[in-house]
């Protein structure tokens, strides 16, 4: 397993799927493209806000060939085919989102602790189009949140930030803002 730091956090890449990119600025430049333009942009929005609300920074990625091991959504990495939900139940807790690029062949559901665990429902096509692949987001405690629901849950998720301190207020107008703005400094509105 190599681990390759980006923009997002780290990613933890099979040595066979490493090799095949033969350097690590081509797979670095496709794992960016996969980050930031195969993920629903609202899925990142609700990690990274789930991040400050729960003080967690960052993602860690899996990206490696899927298999099915004794039952078991597993990965492959050398000669060994370690469970999925071990590699979460490791990471769990150091990262905001645990980003699983593996096919998840048996169809299974993860469950975290503390971290998001964004989940393919079956096959990846390729590192850089995951078009044809649908993603939910598994919150700790086993809520899912699919495209379906997102932006409720977004709102969700952003109201609990401002109660505790976190975001500021929305602000539906500009005009709203000079008036708050003028009552931060003391002025008349």
């Amino acid at each position: 397993m190599k681990i390759v730091k980006f923009h997002g956090g780290e990613v933890y890449v099979s040595n066979k799927i490493y090799k095949e990119y033969k350097s690590s600025k081509v797979f670095l430049e496709n794992l960016e493209a996969r980050h930031d333009n195969g993920i629903n942009p609202l899925y990142k929005k609700y990690i990274s806000l789930y991040g400050k609300l729960k003080g967690l920074e960052k993602n860690a990625v899996l990206f490696a060939y899927g298999a099915n091991f004794e039952g078991g959504w597993a990965y492959r990495d050398n000669n060994e085919t370690p469970l999925v939900q071990d590699w979460i139940n490791f990471m769990d807790g150091k990262y905001a989102g645990l980003l699983l690029c593996v096919c998840n062949i048996p169809h299974e559901t993860p469950v975290s602790k503390k971290s998001i665990i964004l989940v393919p429902d079956y096959k990846l096509t390729s590192l850089s189009d995951s078009s044809s692949t649908c993603f939910d987001l598994i919150l700790p405690g086993g809520k899912v949140i699919t495209s379906y629901t997102i932006e409720r849950d977004l709102e969700e998720i952003e109201e609990r930030l401002q109660k505790k301190g976190k975001t500021p207020k929305k602000i539906s107008s500009l005009n709203e803002y000079f008036k708050q703005r003028k009552r931060e400094l003391g002025m008349p509105v």
